[in-house]
């Protein structure tokens, strides 16, 4: 699944059911660089896991090198997953 663009306001399905209101706050998500480092991983496999659906971008910011943001809890699936 290919990571879709959000509006910094719309409910995220992947945060629904929590205490919270299911919309993507901005300071919870990581950057390419934060994910890539707690994966241990470089930037460009980042870039090529969400862009090929295999990690999970919560946001991609707008244009062909816009940049990814994720969640902790995708970076928690995808170590998982990949473990």
């Amino acid at each position: 699944m290919k990571a879709r663009r959000l509006k910094w306001d719309e409910p995220a399905p992947a945060l629904a059911g929590g205490d919270h209101d299911g919309r993507v706050n901005p300071a919870d998500l990581l950057t390419t660089r934060q994910a890539a480092e707690r994966l241990g991983k470089s930037v460009a496999t980042i870039n090529r896991l969400a862009a090929a659906g295999k990690l999970r971008a919560e946001w991609k910011a707008p244009g062909d090198t816009g940049a990814y943001y994720f969640t902790a809890d995708a970076l928690a699936d995808y170590a998982e997953a990949a473990a």
